[in-house]
């Protein structure tokens, strides 16, 4: 059984397919009885989530990553204080403190600090990371902001992401093949990781 405040996270790459999953993942835990809440991170709470767009989306944020990563932590812990009178069985982020670690690293800034700053964070019972075979399949058209664009920083996200696969709360899930492919795997992870069932 789940206990209280069960937290799941799903990591990867730009257009990896957390948000599908995300969306799919809580539907199937409120499918199966539990209060779910899904968080996609930027966390919408106005000020930070439009300063962030606007930092990727003119290029700022490649060109200030040290100040790019203190507004994103910033949104997070907005975000984790959201949290602190949640009544969901569930809460289940589409991006959280992993992906600050991983793209700050990538864009030259120490992993060991980054590290540490994520230790003011909820961690997740659960990290769940979708990595695709070949992250340059993407076309560029399918890309938006300055971080989408950049295949060499997608890449080093990439390798950075399954370093951290050997830790026993964290997994790498394949997001090859159709998204219910992807789904299944999900789920046979978080049924082997938190003695629950999804498939049924």
């Amino acid at each position: 059984m789940l206990r209280k405040k069960m937290f799941i996270a799903l990591e990867g790459c730009d257009m990896s397919g957390k948000t599908t999953q995300t969306k799919l993942l809580k539907q199937s835990f409120s499918d199966h009885g539990f209060l779910t809440r899904a968080i996609k991170v930027p966390f919408n709470d106005s000020f930070t989530y439009k300063l962030i767009y606007s930092m990727l989306f003119s290029g700022s944020a490649k060109r200030f990553p040290a100040l790019f990563q203190t507004v994103q932590f910033c949104n997070k812990l907005i975000c984790q204080a959201s949290l602190l009178l949640a009544k969901q069985d569930v809460i289940i982020f589409d991006r959280w403190h992993m992906s600050s670690v991983v793209y700050g690293t990538a864009s030259g800034l120490p992993q060991r600090l980054l590290e540490l700053l994520s230790k003011l964070l909820i961690e997740p019972d659960l990290t769940i990371v979708l990595i695709r075979s070949d992250n340059q399949t993407l076309s560029r058209d399918e890309r938006q902001d300055s971080y989408e664009k950049d295949s060499e920083l997608q890449a080093r996200v990439a390798s950075l992401y399954k370093r951290y696969c050997d830790n026993k709360r964290v997994f790498c899930v394949s997001a090859d093949g159709t998204i219910s492919d992807v789904t299944a795997r999900i789920k046979t992870v978080i049924n082997s990781s938190l003695s629950t069932d999804l498939h049924s």
